[in-house]
């Protein structure tokens, strides 16, 4: 028999409204947000759908030792207008214990940036976790923030545990 071939696939984006803007997934595989084919005969079907069936001839068998039948990466558009909550994300192991998850690295491409536009990327000292409640308290937690005015074709790295937030750019995640 044979086996009808894997072309390149396009999957309908999903987008979320928030309070700060809009989020527009182009591809996840997160349990809530499961994205689904548009395109060829595999139209109609969700990727976690296609990764269980057809995972070798998708990603192989490096991925699958890590990541199971998981599609391993996310791409999403950040439409933000005002400004993000304060974010910290978890790493493998931590995301593992607490939400039976996978850790999540960041890479945010500027593709555009208001006047007002900052990245939030981590904080400027050490930070005791006292200091960093009352700042909450009190509303100026953004000082201890390190804040980067972004321009558009830059990018920056997120990892996990580093705080971070945007307000009035778009990003590609």
């Amino acid at each position: 028999m044979e086996e009808k071939k894997l072309t390149p696939m396009r999957f309908q984006p999903e987008k979320v409204e928030r309070k700060w803007g809009l989020a527009e997934y182009r591809i996840a595989d997160l349990g809530y947000i499961d994205s689904v084919a548009v395109d060829g005969w595999l139209s109609g079907n969700s990727i976690s759908d296609i990764m269980q069936t057809y995972l070798e001839r998708v990603a192989g068998e490096v991925p699958f030792e890590n990541y199971g039948t998981q599609f391993p990466v996310m791409v999403k558009w950040l439409d933000i207008d005002g400004r993000t909550s304060l974010h910290v994300n978890p790493d493998d192991e931590a995301a593992e214990q607490r939400y039976d998850a996978f850790g999540k690295t960041a890479l945010w491409y500027v593709a555009a940036a208001g006047p007002d536009a900052k990245l939030y990327l981590g904080f400027q000292r050490d930070v005791t976790a006292a200091e960093f409640y009352e700042k909450c308290l009190d509303g100026t937690v953004e000082e201890l923030l390190h804040a980067v005015t972004p321009r558009p074709g830059e990018h920056y790295l997120v990892t996990p545990g580093m705080v971070h937030a945007a307000q009035h750019v778009r990003l590609l995640e």
